[in-house]
């Protein structure tokens, strides 16, 4: 007897807490020419199935760049989301390919200072995004596991911004 892709037998309660972060510095030069970029994502999963979890998930990331004399610019993004992720095998499985596919909030801003004329722009995107991911999760000694994820966010919904909206992740998990 084997277990399907979509089976909908009820698991045993789980609950998994998932989270990663980056930071990025890098000096140019001694003065002031610099790149810094900061990223943290959280996630709580809750079993649904032998292989389905319903998780809700927040990610933010902030880049920032600039140079004396030059443009200094800043983005930054926060994303909210409710995911359904599949898992190709059961969660006791050592190596678990996984799909995630759901709909979130994405809002983002942008701002460019002109550090010669001390101006600025600013620009902002509000958007109800779907979400599109895979993903594999390393069980390294259970309860823990390495997850390493593809993440594309997609404003409206509209699928030529996958290559202007995606991540790579590489982070850890503790199932409860």
């Amino acid at each position: 007897m084997g277990v399907g892709i979509l089976s909908t037998r009820p698991a045993q309660a789980s609950v998994e807490l998932s989270g990663s972060a980056a930071y990025y510095h890098q000096q140019f030069d001694q003065n002031s020419g610099y790149a810094l970029s900061r990223r943290w994502t959280a996630g709580l999963a809750v079993r649904a199935t032998l292989t389905a979890s319903i998780e809700f998930f927040y990610g933010t990331a902030y880049t920032e760049f600039g140079a004396s004399g030059f443009r200094s610019t800043s983005i930054g993004d926060q994303l909210a989301a409710l995911n359904w992720i599949q898992a190709l095998f059961p969660e006791s499985t050592r190596f678990a390919p996984f799909l995630k596919a759901g709909i979130g909030w994405l809002s983002r801003s942008a701002s460019q200072l002109d550090s010669t004329t001390n101006t600025s722009v600013q620009a902002s995107l509000q958007s109800l995004s779907a979400v599109l991911g895979a993903g594999l999760a390393i069980r390294i000694v259970d309860p823990f596991a390495i997850k390493i994820e593809a993440t594309t966010y997609l404003p409206g919904g509209n699928l030529q911004t996958a290559k202007d909206n995606y991540s790579m992740t590489f982070g850890v998990s503790l199932r409860l």
